[in-house]
């Protein structure tokens, strides 16, 4: 039995160690960000010169947690893109280790589920060396608000975990999802009154500042006409690129044409079929053996509480999330999987379930989920990994800042994509506005519009943004001072701003924005109503919202 301990033990320590060098692996090329992640560090930054925001930048469905927790470094000049990736693996340590424990206490397999973390395709690492995409810091919370509404036998506990589940959402709205699983063991438990008044203050302060500043672009749900694409979107895209079935597609600019989502070659064929008949063979298992899982375990807090809440409540977040997926996370997103990664610690204890309720020498198949993820780790290449990516970057932005530099220009125009990592990379004087998706500084677009001279940074293949910057210079609207090409780009530097050249989204309404913002704080209501009919469904007898006093048993 020792020695069964110890190898056990020493496996999962070896999972534990190839993990971390994956994840290193893709944190030394942060500095080949992307616009979004550039921005956490940019807002850390900034609150470090005291200029403070409530919301992420020109979106008030997401806290600026991620900016905050940088600010100390920012004081020391620490916050690089490095120093974050850094904090972004801690921090999906941290998760992991939620995720082997709730599985140890439900009776699974540790070592699936460690295995799922060690080595997921290169769309999730990437993720999880980002403090942006993947929610980590509001995904933490709300898993921890999971597992303590698990553990929870008093008033207090329960008012807690309202609390955390309160502020999750706070962070990111996403984390309703996970809300609505906690929200369902509370029911079960008998703490949902508790656990809302925890909870209900957090969400409404979170309401009551989103409709007070309304963001510039938010425009709620999408159109009602886009629900019935997305579920092709979650179940034929985003899934299979979850798990590494296809490659992921990064973030970029629309008018390049995207990579293949499939792969060439008969190798990533041969292990994609073996990959997914195991994801079907656990999803049976699954269904096939939901009533002994409702009954297995170790028992959470009491007597009473089996860990079928636990997996019916990772249940009810899966299912949370491709709803809000459905209705507000596709929209036809080329990188709409960002939305699932954050069910990462549900989908590794679920798998670690389902290879439990295997026969023992039959287990060890369950790896075989992972041959299409250690797949992409190496053919994906839409995702930076490693010094060479970084450096490339690095030499690419100053080459680019030498060249604007001597352009003259005082402030700089280009794609929303290289806007905000030049900024950070390259320096924010000049000022860095964007021309298309959402412009996070209006400030900064004031300033370009009212001076002058102005360049350009114009990839080779934004053939639209080229054509319109000619046609306004044939037409006398600007007069054009110089062109070179840099790297990848054309820098075209002109005396004044083009007109007509933005080509964002005219933003809605403010009413409608507002409008918006309160629909959250409604469906976080809707959400407890939700859950407390969901337990009273699956328990077949009334669901208790509170104890009758702070000694009561939860049940």
């Amino acid at each position: 039995m020792i020695q069964n301990r110890r190898t056990e033990w020493a496996g999962l320590a070896a999972l534990a160690l190839l993990g971390l060098g994956v994840h290193r692996w893709f944190a030394a090329g942060a500095d080949a960000l992307d616009s979004d992640r550039a921005l956490v560090l940019l807002m850390a930054r900034h609150f470090a010169q005291g200029e403070f925001s409530i919301f992420f930048w020109q979106q008030n469905y997401m806290a600026a947690v991620e900016p905050l927790l940088l600010t100390p470094l920012a004081l020391f000049g620490l916050a690089t893109p490095v120093a974050a990736s850094v904090v972004a693996i801690a921090l999906t340590a941290a998760l992991c280790a939620l995720s082997v424990s709730l599985t140890r206490r439900l009776g699974g397999s540790p070592w699936m589920t460690l295995l799922l973390w060690a080595l997921p395709p290169a769309v999730v690492v990437h993720h999880h060396v980002s403090l942006y995409g993947a929610r980590l810091v509001a995904t933490c919370i709300a898993v921890g608000a999971f597992a303590l509404a698990l553990r929870a036998n008093s008033r207090r506990s329960w008012m807690t975990a309202g609390a955390l589940a309160g502020f999750a959402y706070f962070s990111d709205h996403l984390m309703l999802a996970w809300a609505a699983a906690a929200i369902y063991v509370m029911a079960q438990r008998g703490g949902l009154r508790y656990f809302a008044l925890g909870a209900l203050p957090i969400v409404a302060l979170d309401t009551i500042a989103a409709v007070m500043t309304p963001a510039f672009h938010l425009a709620g749900p999408n159109d009602p006409g886009s629900w019935l694409a997305n579920v092709p979107l979650l179940f034929g895209t985003a899934i299979p690129q979850l798990f590494g079935l296809l490659l992921g597609r990064a973030p970029g600019p629309l008018f390049e044409t995207p990579p293949s989502l499939v792969p060439a070659g008969v190798l990533w064929l041969v292990l994609v079929v073996p990959a997914a008949v195991v994801l079907c063979a656990l999803f049976v298992t699954l269904i096939g053996h939901r009533r002994k899982l409702a009954r297995a375990g170790v028992a959470v807090a009491d007597s009473a509480a089996a860990s079928g809440d636990a997996v019916r409540g990772l249940l009810v977040a899966c299912a949370a999330t491709g709803a809000l997926f459905v209705f507000a996370g596709g929209g036809g997103d080329k990188w709409s999987v960002r939305y699932l990664v954050p069910l990462w610690p549900a989908l590794s204890v679920l798998a670690a379930l389902g290879v439990a309720q295997w026969r023992p020498r039959v287990r060890i198949a369950g790896a075989l989920v992972a041959l299409p993820a250690l797949f992409t780790l190496f053919a994906d290449r839409n995702w930076p990994r490693g010094s060479d990516d970084s450096a490339a970057a690095r030499d690419e932005a100053a080459t680019v800042q030498q060249a604007v530099r001597e352009s003259g220009a005082v402030a700089v125009w280009t794609d929303y994509w290289d806007t905000y990592r030049m900024a950070l990379l390259a320096g924010e004087s000049p000022r860095w506005v964007t021309l298309r998706i959402i412009e996070r500084r209006p400030d900064w677009v004031r300033e370009a519009n009212s001076t002058g001279p102005v360049a350009y940074l114009l990839r080779g293949a934004d053939r639209e943004m080229l054509g319109r910057l000619a046609d306004a210079a044939s037409r006398g609207l600007v007069h054009t001072i110089s062109t070179r090409d840099v790297g990848r780009y054309r820098l075209v530097v002109t005396d004044r701003t083009a007109p007509q050249m933005v080509a964002m989204n005219d933003p809605p309404s403010v009413p409608w924005q507002r409008l918006a913002a309160l629909a959250g704080g409604l469906a976080f209501l809707a959400a407890l109503a939700g859950g407390w009919a969901l337990a009273r469904l699956t328990s077949g007898s009334r669901a208790s919202v509170g104890p009758a006093d702070s000694n009561a048993s939860p049940g």
